[in-house]
C-alpha cells in the first residue's frame, strides 16, 4: 500500500502542536501562531483526512466509522486546545476537552489492543500528550 508524505508525517503533527503549546505558555510566544497552527491542523484532521484517507475504499462499516468519529475526535481536541489559549479559566470548555481526552484514549487503546495499527496508536497517543499539556496534568 503506498501511502503519501501526509499520511506518513501525520503523527508527528501532536507533538509538535504540544511543544508550540507548552512554549507559547512558558516562554512567552504569542498565542496568535499556535492559534493559526492549530486551525490549520484542525482543518486537516476533519475534512482533510477523510477525504485523502481510504474511507470509501473500506467495505466494512465498522472501520469506516472508527475512522470517522476518530478523525472528528482529533480535530476536536485540537481545535479546543486553540480555544483554551484565549478562554483557559471556562469550566465547560476544560469539561469537554476531558471528555474528548477520555474518547482519545479509548481510541487509542482500540487501535492498539483490537485494531493493531501502531502508526494510528502513536498518533493518539501524541493528542493524549498533547491534551495533557493543554490540561496542566
Amino acid at each position: 500500500m503506498k501511502t503519501n508524505f501526509l499520511e506518513k508525517s501525520e503523527v508527528y503533527f501532536p507533538y509538535v502542536a504540544a511543544l508550540l503549546f507548552f512554549f507559547t505558555n512558558k516562554l512567552q510566544i504569542s498565542f496568535v501562531w499556535y492559534f493559526i497552527i492549530a486551525v490549520l491542523l484542525g482543518f486537516y484532521f476533519f475534512p482533510v483526512r477523510l477525504f485523502t484517507g481510504n474511507i470509501f475504499d473500506n467495505k466494512i462499516l465498522k472501520n469506516r466509522l472508527v475512522f470517522f468519529l476518530s478523525c472528528f475526535i482529533l480535530a476536536g481536541i485540537i481545535s479546543y486546545s486553540a480555544i483554551l489559549c484565549f478562554v483557559n479559566d471556562n469550566e465547560l470548555m476544560r469539561n469537554l476537552m476531558n471528555v474528548f481526552s477520555i474518547l482519545n484514549f479509548l481510541f487509542l487503546i482500540y487501535y492498539f489492543v483490537i485494531d493493531k495499527k501502531i502508526r494510528l496508536f502513536f498518533l493518539h497517543f501524541g493528542f493524549v500528550i498533547l491534551s495533557a499539556v493543554e490540561l496542566g496534568l
